[in-house]
């Protein structure tokens, strides 16, 4: 079923497709009254006005996003790569150079999917923690696509084990520290509100010298992206920073990212409904 919607997708003239994504959202606006009206709170939480063009974009991202998932099946490792605008990796490749791996710390921006298996497709070997994406029947075909583009797909579910060895061999963990699926959380001050966040990136960090870094990939439209890529606490740091300091530049840098492309932040459940 996958691979058939996959190929019917990717048949679409590009402007056909362009304009599928737009209905579709269109709708999804419509019918989806819970999810636009938490989409309204969390932009109203980081001091953005909810317009609806702004709760749109949104949608329209996520839909976006979910086509390309689809496509992406499809395209060569020369196709991934074509479409992508890259800055930073010369501060992935140094941090990588000291030997302890990299953890990677992105929020769901743009499309975050698509910026993972590019870096696969350079040859990074990625460790990406993912639960059911999509629903449970699809679940399955996405982390075959991922791991077949070198992305090694870590259920939340599991311990840290399996991170903590990715890094000792130099890997590259990947984490969203804007979900609600995290094995160790702290209250932490994002948005100048109090709420329960993920701490993985600076335990692991800790324990590991691996440095920390932020990356964000934007949709540009039309199949193009742009993946920024920026360190946030060097392997050689963290032990100088207290767990307060540390969570605070990841979170830092997280405000960052959702406010420079606020109509790309993909979250559909009521962010700030767990605030202290």
């Amino acid at each position: 079923m996958f691979m058939f919607v996959a190929a019917a997708l990717d048949s679409l003239p590009v402007p056909v497709r362009e304009l599928a994504i737009t209905v579709c959202a269109w709708v999804q606006v419509a019918v989806s009254i819970k999810q636009r009206r938490n989409v309204e709170k969390n932009l109203s939480g980081i001091g953005v006005e909810a317009s609806r063009r702004t709760v749109l974009g949104i949608f329209r991202n996520h839909t976006r996003n979910i086509v390309e998932m689809f496509t992406v099946s499809r395209r060569t490792v020369e196709e991934i790569q074509r479409g992508m605008t890259a800055r930073g990796l010369d501060v992935l490749d140094a941090e990588l150079a000291a030997g302890r791996g990299v953890i990677l710390v992105t929020a769901h921006v743009g499309n975050w999917e698509f910026g993972a298996l590019y870096l696969g497709s350079l040859g990074y070997r990625l460790h990406a923690v993912t639960g059911v994406q999509m629903n449970r029947l699809l679940t399955g075909a996405l982390r075959d696509i991922k791991e077949r583009n070198g992305i090694m797909v870590v259920n939340p579910k599991h311990s840290y084990r399996k991170l903590f060895r990715a890094l000792e061999k130099n890997g590259v963990v990947a984490l969203l520290v804007d979900g609600d699926i995290f094995l160790e959380g702290a209250v932490i001050n994002f948005f100048d509100k109090r709420i329960p966040l993920p701490t993985g990136a600076v335990r692991l960090a800790r324990r590991t010298g691996a440095s920390i870094v932020g990356v964000c990939c934007w949709n540009l439209g039309r199949e193009d992206h742009l993946i920024h890529i920026e360190r946030i606490v060097a392997g050689d740091e963290i032990a100088e920073l207290t767990d307060a300091q540390a969570l605070g530049r990841v979170y830092a840098t997280a405000e960052r990212f959702i406010r420079s492309n606020y109509e790309q932040w993909c979250i559909f459940r009521d962010f700030w409904g767990e605030c202290h």
